[in-house]
């Protein structure tokens, strides 16, 4: 049981995309991505919590998700951006499916004895049901947990656990 939540929280996934903000077709799709949703936003030296992101030539403006306070900052400053997967229903459905499936394995390998100190024998759809829960449980919080980060290209270099 411990091994599952230890795999749970560290199952998140972080991919790098290239952003070229120095062309307007690379300004206009990171643009794209952003909008209506939370970003991070790694500028100045600094992480701000961000929505309302907008990549122009010269500046970048967002909201900040905290304070409400509009802020800015020059685009060539801007080291990243990393945006948190919405919601996804492909993990969670996976997840149910795994789990059903070793729901259904484990009322086959069920000898139905009464030991320890419950005495509690779950018909096959009992456990088809629960172990197809916990996966689908399992399955949301891994998809959400997963990160895209926009890196402009002169920046692919740098080791992004160092942006913080």
């Amino acid at each position: 049981m411990r091994l599952v939540l230890l795999l749970v929280l560290v199952s998140g996934c972080v991919t790098t995309h290239p952003a070229p903000l120095d062309t307007p077709a690379g300004r206009d799709a990171l643009n794209a991505r952003t909008s209506g949703r939370v970003a991070t936003l790694y500028a100045g030296g600094e992480r701000h919590a961000a929505r309302e992101v907008h990549v122009g030539p010269d500046e970048t403006t967002w909201v900040d998700r905290l304070t409400g306070a509009p802020r800015s900052a020059p685009t060539q400053d801007v080291r990243a951006v990393s945006l948190r997967q919405r919601f996804a229903w492909q993990p969670l459905l996976i997840g149910a499916g795994i789990g059903a499936a070793t729901g259904a394995l484990a009322s086959v390998m069920d000898s139905g004895g009464c030991g320890g100190f419950f005495c509690f024998t779950p018909t096959p759809l009992e456990y088809i049901a629960t172990f197809g829960l916990g996966g689908a449980a399992i399955g949301g919080v891994v998809g959400t947990s997963q990160t895209e980060r926009f890196v402009p290209p002169r920046r692919a270099g740098v080791r992004l656990d160092t942006l913080r």
